[in-house]
């Protein structure tokens, strides 16, 4: 038997709580999207160090070699050192795990003082970011 007086939710009130439950889900998804951007411009800039600071392992190691620190310490100021420590220049590289591709490089701005980088467009776009360490280093005679 069928009861006419049975009452349901009404179209409004279905709406409603559709409406509340989008808005929820809607700022989930916006929190969690920025948290992931975040890990990720963080990772990416781990990874800019750590470029950066194997440029400057491979200055000290090219620093004690004779033949090829004159070219260091007299040569372009604006160069790079690749895997095999020969001297370059536009170097790139793409990390295992990297998101992104580097540019990598070292600049002597002054006698002894060099700066390592690593620059890599922004997650997103809108521009570069750039990790950088700088250092002084002396040439064996």
């Amino acid at each position: 038997m069928m009861r006419l007086r049975q009452r349901g939710d009404s179209i409004v009130e279905v709406l409603i709580a559709m409406a509340v439950v989008s808005s929820v889900l809607a700022g989930a998804f916006v929190s969690s999207n920025r948290s992931l951007l975040g890990t990720r411009k963080s990772e990416e800039r781990v990874q800019g160090a750590k470029v950066a600071e194997s440029q400057m392992e491979r200055l000290r190691q090219v620093a004690a070699d004779p033949l090829l620190a004159t070219q260091v310490f007299t040569g372009s100021p604006d160069f790079c050192l690749t895997d095999t420590n020969s001297i370059g220049s536009g170097c790139t590289t793409t990390p295992p795990g990297a998101g992104a591709e580097f540019r990598y490089g070292i600049k002597r701005v002054g006698t002894n003082t060099f700066v390592a980088y690593a620059r890599w467009d922004r997650i997103g776009g809108g521009g570069e970011e750039e990790a950088s360490v700088a250092y002084k280093v002396y040439k064996n005679d």
